[in-house]
C-alpha cells in the first residue's frame, strides 16, 4: 500500500477543522486512497460515522486520536501525541483514553495513565505540537532523545514513530534528527481542511471558538494543512529517507485492523439476589400487581398478561422491564409524578400493571404487538415522562443504583445552521450588534433554511452580499462552515445503561449533573446495541403536579389523578368551547377551532382529535365531524369492520386499527398485521403488490370476496402513512384531560400554576392574567408577607410571585419566604434588618419597592424609595452578626435613637407608578395603562372590550401589546395587533390602506383611541381597525349638562335641542326620577350664546352648563 493520510482532523474536532467526514471520504475516493485516518483532538465524536462511511465506500478506516499529554522532560507543560489503533483492543483503549481526558478538570493525560492504555496502539510524535519537535527547535537534542526513549519504552521500539510534515517550519532540523537517530519516520500532512483555500474558513472557525476577531482583509488565501493527493506528496518528499517515510504511511495502514462491533444486544441485567432470575421475578411481580391494578380481573386480562410475559421472556427483555419498573417505583415512592405513558409502550398490560404506564390497554383496545412484535425482534423502547423540575432526581437515582461507569446521558451535536454561520462569521469580522441584526433579518425565517435557499429567495440578501468586499467574504466563509458541528450538549431525554463499564463500548465526557455524557450521538449508540432509555422532563407534568398540590393545600382535600373521571361534563365543556389555553397538545389556534366544530362529548373524541390534528390525517377532520353530528352517513369498508372502526365513525385514524383490520379480514396474527402495516407504509411498488397478494389470499381463505379484499387493502395502503399511534394518543390525551379537569373545576389553582410555569415570559404571563380575569379570578400584586416563590392561590384570587420580580435573585426570594416563617415582617425597616446584608442591595430593595411589595405597610412607594438609603446605612452598621435581635423594636434608648425614620415624599404619579411596575414585574399590577386617561375617556363614548358584539362598530380605548407586520401577495404592508383594555385582550388587524395612514401609531406600548368593526376569524373575535389616534393627542370633547324637573319639561326642551344641532353631546338629569342619561346623538347641540340663552330661559339659571 502506498502513501495514505494518517493525520486528519475532522470537523468533529469542534471549531478547529472544516474537514467534514463526507468530504474526507470523497477526497480519499478522488485520489484512490485505499485507507484514511481520523485523528481528532482528545475526542472520538466522529469515529462511528467515519468508520461506517469508510466501510460503505470500501475504504479502510484507520481510527486514531491526537491527545493532550503531560511532558516527559517538562512535566508542567502540555504537548500533543498522535495515537492510532492497531487492533480492536487499541480502539477500546482510545475510548478509555478519551474518556479519561474528557472527565478530568485539566483535560491532560498523565504519563502513568498512558502506560496503562498502550496495548494495541501505535504512538507518533505529531509535529509542531509535540515535545520532541519543540526540543529540536530549541536545540536541546539530548532532551529530545530522552523523550524518544520514553515513548519507545511505553509503546515498544516498533510502536513509536516520528512524523514529517513539509509545512512544519522546523522541517529540516526534525528530518535530520530522525535520520541521524535512525528513527522510524512517517510522512504525514496534518490535515485540517480539504483544499488549500480552506485555511481561511478554518481560521474563522477557530476565531469563533476563541471568541476573537480577525483582520478579515489579512486572512490567508491558501494554507498547507490540506488533503493532498499521492502525486503531490511524492513531489514533496524526494530524498530516499523521505520516500521511505512516504511508504511507511502505507505500511502502517496495513498494520491497522479495527473491527467495531455493531448491532449487539447489550442489555443490562437487573440486580437480583443469587438464585433469582429476571423472568420468574417479573412474572410473580406482574401477577401480584394485576390484582392490585384491576378489580376482579377476568380471563381476558390473565391471558393477555401471560402472553405478554412469554413474549418478553422469549425476546430476552425481562431485565429491561424490571429496570424500568424499578425507576418508576422509586419515582412513585418519592412523590415524583409520572406520565401515563408515551408511544406504543402504553399498549402493554405488563407496563400498566407495573405502573410504568397508566392506561389500561384492555379498556382502550391497545395492541401489545404495536410495542413488541414477536415476529420482528427489535429493542424495546419505553419512554418515561417526569416533571421537568424533578427529572434530574430520577437520573441521579439511576446513576447511584448502577454506578457512574454504567449510566450516561446521551450527547447531541449542535451545528452551524444558516443564520448562526452568518452571524458567527460576521462577529469574527468585528461587526457590531446592529450590523449582525441586519444580516439576521435577511435570512428568511423558515425551518431548516439553508444559505443556498436563502440566497435564492431573497433579492435583498443578494444585494447586501454584493454591496461590499467584506460582505462577499462573510457570505463565502459562512457557506463553507454551514452545517459543521459547533458544540456537544446533553440530549433532552436520552440515557444509556450498560452492564459492563460503558467505556468498553463508547467514549464518555463530563456531563452537567451526576451522570457522564456520551461522546456518541443517539443513533450511533443504538447501532452499537446499547440500551437507550428516554427520561423526558415535561413542563405539563410539572404544571399538573403543582396544580394538584395547590388544590389539595387550599381546599384541604386529597385529590389524586386517579380521582379524575374521564367523563366529567365541565371538563368536556372546556374542550367544546376550545377554552384550552394551558392544556397540553390542545393550545394551538388550529386545534381549538377543530374542538369548537367537533364539540367532543367523550374522552374518545378527544383522543381522536389529538390523533387527527396532524399533517395527513387532517384531511379526514371534516368528514369525522360531519359523521359525528349526523350530517353524513357512517360508512364502513365492510360490515365486519364496524367493531374496529365504530369509535371513529368508520374512518381509519389509528395504526392499531390498520393492524386489527388486517387481522380481521385476512386472518393475520397481530404480529403479521403489524409487519404488513410497516411494509406498505414505505410505499414501494414491488412490496405493495407482494403484500396485496398476501392480504387478498388471506381474506379469500376467510370467505371475503376478492373485490372486498382489494377495497380494504387499498384503504390500508392509503392510511398506513397517516394512521397515528393510538397508544400514544390515549396516553397524552389523558394528561390533557386531567389538566382540563383541574382548569374547569379549580380554575384559580390551575391558573396560578400555569403562571408559575411561564415566569420569565412577560407576554405569556399577560395572556394568562387576562384568561384568569375572564374566569373572574382577581390578581393581587406582590406582597412581602403574602407572596411566595410561585404564584399562589388566595381564596378567589391569585397572588403574584416573588420570583417574577426582576433583579430579585431566586435565592433571595426563597430567603424572604423562609425568614417569614419565624414571624411576618412588621414594616419596611424590620424587613431590612432581618434579611441577609450581603444580599440586600439597593438594586434589590428598589425592585421590591417598585413592585409594590411594601404597600401593605401604608406608606407610598416614593416614601420607601426616599427612606431606602437610611435603612441600608443603618443595617450596614449592625452587621450580619446582630441579625435576629430585632433592634428596631428594642426598648434600649441608644437603638431607639438610631432607628431610621421614614422620609415622607410626595406620592408617585400614577403613570410613573405603573411604568415602574411594568419595568420590574413585567406587568401593570395596580391598574391597566388605559386608566392613565380615565378622566379624558369618561367624556368619550367608549365601549369596554368585554361588551363588544360581532358585526358592530365601536370606539375603543386600547393598549398595544404586540405588533406583527406582514406583506400581502401584492407586496403591501399590513399588521396584526394584540390589544387590551382592563376588561379583556383581543386581536386586531390594520389592512394595507389603514396601515399606511396609521403606521406611526402601530407601535407596542401606545394607548390608542380606535374606531373598529368587530369581525369573527377562526372562531375568535377580531377587530378591523378603520381609524386610530394616540389618546395623548385626543382633545376631550365638551359636554352639555342639563337638569329638568319633569318629563313634560323635557318634551318642551326637545325642539330647542333639535333646532340648535352641533357636536356637543347632552347629559340629562331628571330631578323627578333621579336618573342621569346621555341623550342620543341627534340631540347634540352647538355651543353658541343663542343656544345657551334659549335653554337657560326654559330651565332657569343653574340648570345648564357646558364644560
Amino acid at each position: 500500500m502506498g502513501f495514505v493520510h494518517l493525520q486528519v482532523a475532522s470537523a468533529y474536532d469542534l471549531l478547529s477543522s472544516t474537514a467534514a467526514i463526507d468530504g474526507i471520504i470523497e477526497k480519499a475516493q478522488q485520489f484512490h486512497y485505499p485507507a484514511v485516518a481520523i485523528t481528532d483532538h482528545n475526542v472520538m465524536y466522529g469515529v462511528i460515522e467515519f468508520y461506517q462511511k469508510c466501510r460503505a465506500a470500501d475504504i479502510k478506516p484507520i481510527i486514531g486520536m491526537t491527545i493532550s499529554v503531560e511532558g516527559v522532560t517538562q512535566p508542567l507543560e502540555t504537548f500533543e501525541l498522535l495515537l492510532l489503533a492497531k487492533t480492536t483492543q487499541g480502539y477500546r483503549n482510545l475510548l478509555k483514553i478519551s474518556s479519561a481526558i474528557e472527565t478530568r478538570e485539566e483535560q491532560v493525560l498523565p504519563l502513568k495513565w498512558l502506560e496503562s492504555y498502550q496495548e494495541g496502539l501505535l504512538f507518533f510524535s505529531p509535529g509542531e505540537t509535540g515535545e520532541i519537535e519543540r526540543l529540536i527547535r530549541q536545540g536541546m537534542m539530548e532532551d529530545a532523545r530522552i523523550v524518544v526513549s520514553k515513548w519507545q519504552e511505553i509503546a515498544g521500539e516498533s510502536g513509536f514513530y516520528m512524523t514529517l510534515q513539509k509545512e512544519n517550519p522546523a522541517y529540516e532540523a526534525i528530518r535530520d534528527f530522525c535520520e541521524n537517530e535512525q528513527l522510524p519516520t512517517v510522512a504525514t500532512k496534518n490535515v485540517q481542511y480539504l483544499e488549500p483555500k480552506g485555511v481561511r474558513s478554518t481560521e474563522i472557525l477557530r476565531a469563533i471558538r476563541d471568541n476573537e476577531t480577525v483582520a478579515w482583509h489579512n486572512l490567508p488565501t491558501a494554507g498547507g494543512a490540506y488533503f493532498a493527493g499521492p502525486e503531490e506528496m511524492e513531489r514533496l518528499f524526494v530524498t530516499p529517507f523521505e520516500q521511505e517515510a512516504l511508504r511507511r504511511a502505507g505500511e502502517i495502514a496495513e498494520l491497522c485492523h479495527v473491527d467495531i462491533a455493531m448491532d449487539q444486544h447489550l442489555l443490562p441485567k437487573f440486580p437480583l439476589a443469587p438464585g433469582f432470575e429476571a423472568g420468574p421475578v417479573l412474572k410473580d411481580l406482574c401477577h401480584e400487581a394485576l390484582l392490585k391494578r384491576v378489580a376482579n380481573p377476568d380471563a381476558v386480562y390473565w391471558e393477555r398478561l401471560n402472553y405478554e410475559l412469554q413474549v418478553i421472556q422469549d425476546m430476552g427483555f425481562s431485565d429491561y422491564f424490571l429496570i424500568v419498573w424499578d425507576v418508576m417505583k422509586y419515582s412513585l415512592e418519592n412523590g415524583i409524578l409520572t406520565g401515563p405513558g408515551r408511544g406504543s409502550a402504553a399498549g402493554s398490560l405488563v407496563s400498566y400493571v407495573l405502573q410504568i404506564t397508566d392506561v389500561d390497554p384492555i379498556q382502550y383496545q391497545l395492541l401489545f404487538e404495536r410495542f413488541l412484535n414477536p415476529e420482528r425482534i427489535t429493542m424495546p423502547d419505553i419512554d418515561l415522562d417526569f416533571p421537568d423540575n424533578r427529572r434530574d432526581e430520577v437520573i441521579s437515582y439511576v446513576v447511584s443504583k448502577y454506578g457512574t461507569q454504567h449510566v450516561a446521558q446521551i450527547g447531541t451535536f449542535g451545528t452551524l445552521a444558516a443564520k448562526a454561520a452568518v452571524r458567527d462569521t460576521a462577529r469574527t469580522f468585528g461587526l457590531n450588534a446592529t450590523q449582525l441584526a441586519d444580516w439576521s433579518k435577511l435570512i428568511p425565517r423558515e425551518l431548516g433554511i439553508t444559505l443556498t435557499r436563502a440566497h435564492e429567495q431573497s433579492s435583498a440578501l443578494q444585494r447586501h452580499i454584493i454591496s461590499s468586499e467584506q460582505n462577499q467574504l462573510i457570505w463565502e466563509i459562512a457557506t463553507e462552515i454551514e452545517g459543521l458541528p459547533r458544540h456537544i450538549s446533553t440530549h433532552a431525554a436520552g440515557v444509556v445503561i450498560s452492564d459492563s463499564p460503558l467505556v468498553d463500548q463508547i467514549a464518555l465526557q463530563k456531563g452537567s449533573g451526576d451522570a457522564l455524557l456520551t461522546q456518541f450521538a443517539m443513533g450511533e449508540l443504538e447501532q452499537i446495541g446499547l440500551l437507550k432509555m428516554d427520561f423526558l422532563g415535561l413542563r405539563n407534568l410539572t404544571l399538573l403536579d403543582r396544580t394538584l398540590k395547590n388544590v389539595n393545600y387550599t381546599r384541604k382535600i386529597s385529590l389524586t389523578l386517579q380521582d379524575i373521571p374521564l367523563d366529567d361534563a365541565k371538563t368536556l365543556q372546556i374542550f367544546q368551547k376550545g377554552d384550552t389555553t394551558g392544556i397540553f397538545q390542545f393550545e394551538s389556534d388550529g386545534i381549538r377551532r377543530v374542538l369548537k366544530h367537533l364539540r367532543p362529548t367523550s374522552f374518545e373524541d378527544i383522543v381522536a382529535t389529538n390523533a387527527l390534528y396532524r399533517p395527513g390525517p387532517m384531511e379526514q377532520i371534516d368528514t369525522f365531524i360531519a359523521r359525528k353530528h349526523g350530517k353524513q352517513d357512517i360508512v364502513y369498508p365492510h360490515p365486519d369492520l364496524e367493531p374496529i372502526l365504530g369509535v371513529t365513525y368508520g374512518i381509519i385514524v389509528y395504526q392499531e386499527q390498520i393492524i386489527q383490520v388486517a387481522s380481521q379480514m385476512a386472518g393475520f396474527s397481530l404480529g403479521e398485521a403489524d409487519l404488513l402495516r410497516r411494509a406498505v407504509s414505505k410505499k414501494k411498488a414491488d412490496v405493495l403488490e407482494q403484500e396485496r397478494i398476501h392480504f387478498v389470499s388471506g381474506a379469500s381463505a376467510k370467505g371475503y370476496t376478492e373485490a372486498s379484499a382489494n377495497q380494504v387493502y387499498d384503504l390500508i395502503v392509503r392510511f398506513a402513512n397517516y394512521g397515528f399511534n393510538r397508544s400514544h394518543a390515549v396516553a397524552y390525551s389523558k394528561i390533557a384531560f386531567q389538566l382540563a379537569y383541574l382548569k374547569a373545576n379549580y380554575p384559580a389553582a390551575f391558573m396560578a400554576s400555569l403562571l408559575s410555569a411561564v415566569i420569565g415570559n412577560d407576554d405569556k404571563i399577560s395572556q394568562y392574567i387576562t384568561e384568569a380575569k375572564n374566569y373572574g379570578i382577581k390578581m393581587r400584586g406582590p406582597s412581602i408577607n403574602q407572596s411566595y416563590y410561585h404564584f399562589q392561590v388566595e381564596a378567589d384570587a391569585i397572588r403574584f410571585s416573588l420570583r417574577v420580580i426582576r433583579k430579585i435573585p431566586s435565592k433571595f426570594a426563597l430567603a424572604i419566604v423562609n425568614e417569614r416563617k419565624n414571624e411576618p415582617f412588621r414594616d419596611f425597616f424590620d424587613f431590612c434588618e432581618r434579611m441577609p446584608q450581603k444580599q440586600l442591595t439597593k438594586q434589590v430593595l428598589e425592585a421590591l419597592i417598585y413592585a409594590g411589595c411594601f404597600d401593605e405597610f401604608g406608606k407610598d412607594r416614593a416614601t420607601y424609595i426616599a427612606s431606602m438609603d437610611a435603612a441600608l446605612q443603618y443595617v450596614s452598621l449592625l452587621g450580619d452578626d446582630e441579625k435576629g435581635i430585632n433592634l428596631f423594636t428594642t426598648d434600649d434608648e441608644l437603638f431607639s435613637k438610631m432607628k431610621p425614620k421614614y422620609r415622607e415624599s410626595s406620592p408617585l404619579p400614577l403613570d410613573e407608578k405603573l411604568e415602574k411596575e411594568k419595568e420590574y414585574v413585567g406587568q401593570y399590577v395596580s391598574a391597566h395603562p388605559v386608566t392613565f386617561y380615565q378622566e379624558k375617556l369618561r367624556a368619550l363614548d367608549i365601549t369596554a372590550l368585554s361588551q363588544i358584539k360581532v358585526g358592530k362598530t365601536y370606539q375603543l380605548a386600547v393598549y398595544v401589546h404586540a405588533i406583527k407586520t406582514i406583506r400581502t401577495k401584492k407586496g403591501e404592508s399590513m399588521c396584526f395587533l394584540t390589544l387590551s383594555d382592563d376588561s379583556r385582550e383581543i386581536s386586531a388587524v390594520m389592512f394595507p390602506e389603514t396601515y399606511r395612514k396609521y403606521t406611526d401609531l402601530a407601535q407596542k406600548g401606545l394607548i390608542l383611541l380606535i374606531q373598529a368593526k368587530v369581525d369573527q376569524r377562526n372562531g375568535e373575535l377580531q377587530l378591523v381597525i378603520h381609524k386610530a389616534e394616540n389618546v395623548k393627542d385626543v382633545e376631550t370633547p365638551k359636554r352639555a349638562f342639563l337638569r329638568v324637573k319633569t318629563a313634560s319639561e323635557f318634551e318642551i326642551l326637545k325642539p330647542i335641542l333639535l333646532a340648535n344641532r352641533g357636536d356637543i353631546s347632552v347629559i340629562l338629569h331628571d330631578e323627578a326620577t333621579k336618573k342621569t342619561t346621555q341623550l342620543q346623538p341627534k340631540f347634540s347641540i352647538n355651543g353658541s350664546p343663542e343656544t345657551a340663552k334659549a335653554i337657560t330661559e326654559l330651565l332657569g339659571e343653574g340648570n345648564f352648563i357646558i364644560r
